[in-house]
């Protein structure tokens, strides 16, 4: 009914109770949107000074420092800082990568995957002794996988932080292991006619871990670069929670990557990381086929980008990998049987074979739905010759 023959607006004015009224709700709209507004661009621009900040520091302090030294107030390193510092690069010699993802299932295998130079005979001995007789360190005990298992039933949102919580003690009883095996002489960062090693673990996550073997009889001074092939395996799990990422802000051997152009990568290389790494979080096999199809596609063309603009001129590619890694207890308990297979994932080939593109991601999906295997992807640098190619 419309008895005083009004309009719509009039209508509704009226409904409101006053023209005032309506006013007032119309300016209060507006002000919440401007505010709004107002706090996402704030946010917006704190959050582009911090990536400048970290672009311009990343690898400033001891890379490109020529008078930094070791203080003396800092010889030994503690159980609870066993990564690789910025400093120990140039003394770097290899990275061994441990199977499995601190889970339930595929729980870290302390593998013997590293070269007879690594160590010294005798500290090689301690280390092979740990690794046939403390796997049990990094193993899921019953309390634990019962722990997760209730906690999955009683609140599933609070299951992943458990499952988190546990893989940490994990992490920090392997470390304290691993210091405990070697005396102090082995960890003192100022003894530079030694071998030594240091373990490093994505402390977001806690799922990936590695052993990076130092020589210190490999000073500042003859270091011209790092030795190719690199490989950079991905954290994640490729989850909301928990994606695929490099991590560059702390890992040196990821930082050392600089060194083949300072003069260009120091600017770059951070860029093409955190784009590379924004391109990863929104990467993952549980998503349509066609969709992880785009996003696997939007990794593989920025790599490529990359490898035209920065690491081919300096005669370096970068290539992304797919691992699948399968292994077993054997059944007299003496260790695991191991079988590792690896794809290259080249835009030219999928461009070429776009077949062969969509043959991996349903296979990928597949391995990731069964869990019959451990699926992890890495980012490897290896030499490059454009007349070779």
């Amino acid at each position: 009914m419309n008895p005083y023959c009004e309009n719509a607006l009039e209508i509704q004015i009226r409904r409101a109770g006053s023209a005032y009224s309506v006013l007032l709700a119309l300016t209060s709209l507006f002000a919440l949107a401007l505010t709004m507004w107002a706090v996402l661009t704030v946010q917006s621009k704190l959050k582009s000074r911090r990536l400048e900040l970290l672009n311009r520091d990343v690898f400033d302090a001891v890379l490109f420092n020529t008078e930094f030294d070791l203080s003396n107030d800092v010889r030994l390193v503690a159980h609870q800082e066993m990564q690789m510092r910025d400093e120990d690069i140039w003394s770097h010699t290899q990275r061994m990568y441990l199977p499995g993802d601190n889970s339930i299932k595929f729980p870290w295998y302390l593998s013997k995957d590293f070269s007879p130079r690594a160590l010294d005979r005798e500290q090689q001995r301690l280390l092979i002794d740990f690794f046939d007789e403390k796997q049990s360190v990094v193993e899921w005990k019953s309390f634990e996988k019962d722990l997760f298992f209730a906690s999955s039933l009683i609140c599933p949102p609070l299951a992943s932080l458990v499952h988190k919580h546990c893989r940490k003690r994990h992490s920090d009883a392997l470390k304290n292991q691993v210091y405990r095996t070697f005396d102090s002489k082995f960890w003192d960062m100022n003894s530079h006619d030694k071998k030594t090693l240091r373990i490093g673990v994505s402390n977001d996550d806690y799922k990936l871990a590695f052993i990076d073997f130092l020589d210190y009889t490999k000073v500042r001074s003859n270091f011209i670069g790092p030795s190719l092939p690199i490989t950079l395996l991905l954290s994640g799990s490729g989850s909301l929670g928990c994606p695929y990422r490099v991590n560059f802000e702390d890992d040196a051997l990821a930082k050392s990557i600089v060194y083949f152009n300072p003069q260009t990568l120091k600017l770059h290389l951070p860029l093409f990381f955190q784009n590379l790494n924004t391109l990863l979080a929104r990467l993952s096999f549980a998503k349509f086929a066609s969709q992880t199809k785009r996003d696997l596609s939007a990794v593989v063309d920025w790599i490529e980008l990359a490898n035209k603009t920065l690491f081919n001129p300096v005669d370096t590619k970068a290539t992304l990998y797919v691992i699948e890694n399968e292994y077993r207890e054997k059944e007299d308990r003496s260790g695991f049987e191991q079988q590792r297979r690896s794809y290259p994932m080249e835009a030219v080939v999928f461009e070429s074979f776009p077949e062969v593109f969509s043959a991996l991601v349903s296979y990928i999906s597949a391995k990731l739905a069964e869990g019959s295997c451990e699926v992890r992807f890495g980012l490897v640098f290896k030499p490059f010759d454009v007349e070779q190619r």
